[in-house]
């Protein structure tokens, strides 16, 4: 687990002042977080006077030595990754050939692009990864993040002010860039505040910075202001017909789950985190499965941890399924308080408003603390943390599902979800461990678990009162564990870590009620999602570049940032209600489908909860 700063200029007229700048922000330490243990810093000369700046910050994951630090160099090939590729021990063993000369397992990635080109490449990587490659000969840099976005990867374009006489306010944001702006360079990042915190100078403006998206490869050249970028890879449709396999699933589990445990996937401890819930149950109880019988572990060695305000749902179940396996479980308790305090690291981290995201950040973020600080009896510290992510996306299992018109409309809405996870569950799962060095490792994250799971004929996945959802891989297990944790129904995050008196996200609204006016929210808004999107409008907006005057700002879909000098919008009068105003469409939130939830206000999957419960 990494944090990549990359900086291409490919205008040399600008390359000098883009790389003082570049130099300065990483000494700031804007992604250090995700990389702790070591960082480097290189600046290439291209051929007619363009740079590429790397920037890398390492934890140690595989490869525990100064040699495996990155950016990796093979011929005439450059790599960073933030990533771990779980096959490649089978690619080294299947090329023989291959002059390997570190313990990195990203290493492999240079190989097979110097055998096969990265078209092949995309093919045979099997992992969770985010990297940036250069190839001096062909003059090219390429992108790519894994098919879900397990890993993040933030893009933005670097411009100077074009001639700015008179402006058409009505136009097309695209047209005013197109016509007042000069691009000469792109920012990379691993996090949004690694692009929105280099302090670009005086005329110099970041604009557009957005999410590098899952499952398709950038192509950038040296030279040229524009890239391109195709799909390597799609979420699949289902095939009518194809009845769920339960040896099959759970095999295809345990493959998933053995890749992020076993020892030559990593040279540190792993954990676990374990809410008692269904998804996080099997993740861990494979698991542990897998490290006492193939690697001969003492289950009494291994630690899960739960997050929860006292007596909630989760800490009660994380405790039955902890004694039924046997292993240690530290229990994280909380208060309101302590998750209301973690409101503004949840904005920053994440780089988001949406507002169920940030509800069940906050206790993520306490766990993910309570991790990094923990130390095991033989002075080892965790790292490595499994999780059930993705497992609700694919099953289409949140409440709201229930009220799919049609087995069909599931599997749509389901693929749907998945496509968009590295905006939603999958940032908040990423950015909350990541915050305190740690790397998450997301089993049913696995592209043939992926693959299999939404090939189903949805109707094995359709539920009600009557018919409990998940249920296949229930009866993958069925024996493997209590019935009552084996058949516990779905809990939203901030719902199952609050106390059975009062949800938590009833005293984070107590809060917030009390730091906003009711006169300071536009029309349209909660005074919640008028908040964090306050809170992200100070901290990611405002004062861009240094010395000048803030910027206006446009959000465009799916966290696409677009920004603007006040000379383009209002003359300079651009302020945080218009911003909210002009822009309430295109701020990204996730909301439960509408045509199902058509009374939905708040961004809850708990949406059609009341139909799977006798009482309503």
């Amino acid at each position: 687990m990494c944090g990549i700063e990359f900086l291409l200029g490919f205008d040399p007229a600008h390359a000098s002042i883009l790389a003082k700048a570049f130099s300065a922000s990483f000494s700031k330490g804007l992604v250090e977080h995700r990389g702790p243990d070591d960082s480097t810093l290189e600046k290439v000369d291209l051929r007619d006077g363009q740079t590429i700046h790397w920037g890398f910050r390492r934890r140690m994951i595989q490869g525990l030595d100064v040699a495996s630090n990155e950016p990796l160099h093979f011929d005439h090939l450059t790599l960073v990754c933030n990533g771990e590729i779980y096959n490649h021990h089978l690619l080294k063993a299947e090329h023989p050939q291959w002059k390997i000369q570190t313990h990195n397992d990203c290493e492999v990635i240079l190989h097979l692009y110097a055998t096969y080109g990265i078209q092949e490449t995309m093919k045979r990587l099997d992992g969770e990864f985010a990297f940036i490659l250069h190839d001096s000969v062909e003059g090219t840099v390429y992108m790519a993040r894994d098919h879900l976005g397990v890993r993040p990867l933030y893009l933005g374009e670097v411009c100077v002010e074009g001639k700015m006489d008179e402006f058409d306010a009505t136009k097309d944001f695209n047209d005013v860039y197109n016509e007042h702006f000069v691009k000469v360079g792109f920012l990379v990042a691993s996090e949004l505040e690694g692009l929105t915190g280099v302090d670009l100078p005086h005329g110099y403006l970041l604009v557009r910075p957005k999410q590098i998206e899952p499952r398709k490869v950038y192509c950038f050249a040296e030279d040229l202001d524009a890239y391109m970028c195709w799909t390597y890879t799609r979420i699949p449709s289902y095939v009518e017909g194809n009845v769920p396999d339960h040896k099959h699933l759970k095999d295809l589990l345990y493959d998933e789950v053995r890749k992020r445990v076993a020892p030559e996937n990593r040279d540190v401890p792993c954990c676990f985190t374990l809410s008692g819930g269904l998804d996080s149950t099997l993740v861990t109880y494979v698991g542990v499965d897998i490290l006492t019988k193939e690697f001969g572990v003492d289950p009494k060695t291994i630690r899960a941890y739960c997050v929860g305000k006292e007596g909630s749902p989760d800490l009660t179940a994380a405790r039955k399924v902890a004694g039924h396996l046997g292993i240690d479980l530290k229990e994280v308790t909380v208060r309101d308080e302590d998750m209301v305090g973690m409101v503004d690291m949840a904005i920053r981290r994440g780089g988001t408003i949406c507002r169920t995201t940030i509800r069940a950040m906050c206790p993520h973020l306490l766990v993910a603390n309570a991790i990094a600080e923990d130390t095991f009896v033989d002075g080892s510290k965790p790292i490595v943390v499994l999780s059930g992510e993705v497992a609700d996306e694919i099953w289409g299992s949140y409440a709201y599902f229930a009220r799919a018109p049609t087995p069909d409309a599931l599997a749509k809405e389901g693929a749907k979800l998945a496509k968009e996870i590295h905006l939603a569950d999958g940032l908040r799962a990423d950015r909350a461990i990541a915050a305190f060095g740690l790397e998450l490792r997301v089993p049913y994250s696995g592209k043939a678990f992926v693959d299999y799971v939404l090939s189903l004929d949805p109707a094995s996945k359709v539920f009600s009162y009557h018919f409990i959802e998940k249920e296949p891989i229930r009866l993958a297990f069925a024996g493997c564990l209590p019935e009552e944790v084996l058949w516990r129904r779905k809990n939203g995050m901030s719902d199952a870590v609050s106390s059975s008196d009062r949800s938590w996200v009833d005293g984070l609204l107590a809060w917030i009620d009390a730091q906003v006016k009711d006169e300071e929210v536009p029309e349209g808004f909660t005074k919640e999602a008028f908040y964090y999107a306050k809170r992200f409008y100070d901290m990611f907006c405002v004062g861009r570049p240094a010395g000048e005057e803030a910027f206006s700002v446009c959000l465009g879909p799916k966290q696409t940032l677009l920004y603007l000098p006040p000379s383009v919008t209002h003359r300079g009068t651009f302020d945080l209600k218009s911003f909210l105003t002009l822009n309430r469409d295109a701020l990204y939130e996730w909301m439960p489908n509408p045509a199902w939830c058509p009374e939905a206000t708040d961004p809850s999957g708990r949406q059609g909860l009341g139909d799977l419960c006798l009482a309503d």
